[in-house]
């Protein structure tokens, strides 16, 4: 049995159904969902000490040695800590089109991007990533996973890769 303690500002809603336990961490920026399948994890939650219990279920201690356990249960532990903690960190992440031609629009979920080609590019924004554009040519990626959104500045970058020797592109 592990505890995690949470802090105050962070709401959470536990659900389970017949196959998993899913926690959802509601904060001020953010909420966070997360699914854990019922054979490897129970989750408990005591409001009175705002702690958070996390215990393995009795057929896995059968199967595995206490050593192993322990392991298992600590690997939970900071992969939900994890979680918590990049909550409160909101990443951010500038792009500027430069070169003549480049400028980019968004409507609703999806971005528009004219970038001197013949046919425009469209891409749809993901699932917790937030954009917005400035003058048509700054954008702005924010949101809580940050490798979520490096792909998603990866894939931006990659329609048009900033030239050697003039420098035109999408820069980071």
């Amino acid at each position: 049995m592990t505890t995690i303690k949470l802090p105050k500002s962070l709401k959470i809603f536990l659900y389970s159904n017949k196959f998993y336990n899913v926690i959802k961490f509601l904060n001020l920026k953010c909420v966070v969902k997360k699914k854990f399948l019922k054979t490897q994890l129970n989750i408990t939650y005591n409001s009175l000490k705002n702690v958070l219990i996390l215990t393995l279920p009795t057929e896995n201690k059968k199967k595995f040695l206490t050593y192993n356990y322990k392991n298992i249960q600590l690997s939970y532990k900071l992969y939900i800590e994890q979680l918590i903690y990049n909550m409160f960190k909101f990443k951010k992440y500038r792009l500027i089109l430069d070169g003549i031609g480049c400028k980019v629009w968004k409507k609703k979920q999806t971005l528009k991007f004219k970038l001197g080609y013949s046919t425009p590019y469209y891409l749809t924004i993901p699932k917790g990533i937030k954009v917005s554009i400035y003058k048509q040519r700054k954008i702005v990626v924010f949101g809580v996973n940050e490798q979520y959104i490096k792909n998603f500045i990866y894939i931006i970058r990659s329609l048009k890769w900033p030239d050697v020797y003039k420098q035109k592109g999408i820069k980071l």
